[in-house]
């Protein structure tokens, strides 16, 4: 390989400035549907 063509990759992998990188889906996504969690103490 020769170094323009590792170059090439190399910067294609490189993310725009202010790109997130993590996703969340479902329940961790910041508009999901969030199941109401109740903690019991104590045995059940």
């Amino acid at each position: 390989m020769s170094v323009d063509t590792f170059l090439s990759r190399l910067c294609a992998l490189v993310p725009p400035p202010r790109f997130h990188m993590t996703r969340y889906y479902g329940v961790f996504a910041s508009c999901g549907k969030r199941p109401i969690v109740i903690a019991q103490i104590g045995p059940s």
